[in-house]
C-alpha cells in the first residue's frame, strides 16, 4: 500500500509491478544491443545514469542528454519554491519544463533513428513506446550509420614505408 501526493491509500497490484519489471529488462536488452551495434560495450547499459549517457553518445546526442540532467536538476530545486511562493507562476513553469522536456525527447528519439538510417515516422515510434522500438533497433537489420561511437575512435595505421 502507498500514499499518494493527496494522502490517500494507492494500492500496485503484482501484475503491475511485474509489468514494470519486465519493461525495464527489455529496455536494458535492447540498450545493450544498441551499445555493440554503436561500437560501445554492451555491459554498460547496466550502469545507471552512464548506461543512458552511452546511448546519448551512439545517437550523438550528448548535449540533449547533459540538457535533461540540467533540466531535471533545476526543476527538482526549483519546484518546492516556487509552488510555495506562487501557484500561478509554479504551474507556468512546470508546464514549460514539461514541453521542453519533450522537445528533447522528440530531439533524441529522432537522433538515435537517424543513426540507425530510420526515418521520421520510426522516430515517433522511438518517442511513443521506446522499449518496443529500441528492441527493434537492437535485433533488427538497421546498421550504425556513422561507422562508430565517440567513446571508440577507430585508429588508422600509417604505412612509413614509401
Amino acid at each position: 500500500m502507498y500514499y499518494n501526493l493527496f494522502g490517500s491509500r494507492v494500492y500496485i497490484g503484482s501484475a503491475t509491478w511485474i509489468f514494470a519489471i519486465i519493461l525495464v529488462v527489455l529496455y536494458l536488452i535492447a540498450g545493450a544491443k544498441i551499445l555493440k551495434k554503436g561500437g560501445d560495450s554492451g555491459w554498460k547499459i547496466l550502469i545507471p545514469i552512464y548506461g543512458n549517457y552511452c546511448l546519448y553518445k551512439v545517437a550523438r546526442s550528448e548535449s540533449i542528454f547533459w540538457g535533461t540532467i540540467l533540466l531535471s536538476v533545476t526543476t527538482s530545486l526549483l519546484s518546492r519554491l516556487i509552488l510555495s511562493a506562487q501557484r500561478t507562476v509554479g504551474t507556468i513553469f512546470l508546464i514549460a519544463v514539461g514541453i521542453i522536456s519533450l522537445i528533447l525527447a522528440w530531439k533524441y528519439a529522432s537522433n538515435m533513428a537517424d543513426a540507425f538510417g530510420k526515418g521520421k515516422g520510426f522516430a515517433l515510434g522511438l518517442f511513443l513506446l521506446s522499449p518496443i522500438f529500441m528492441l527493434i533497433l537492437g535485433f533488427g537489420s538497421a546498421e550504425y550509420q556513422y561507422g562508430y561511437s565517440h567513446s571508440e575512435q577507430k585508429t588508422e595505421t600509417v604505412d612509413d614505408d614509401f
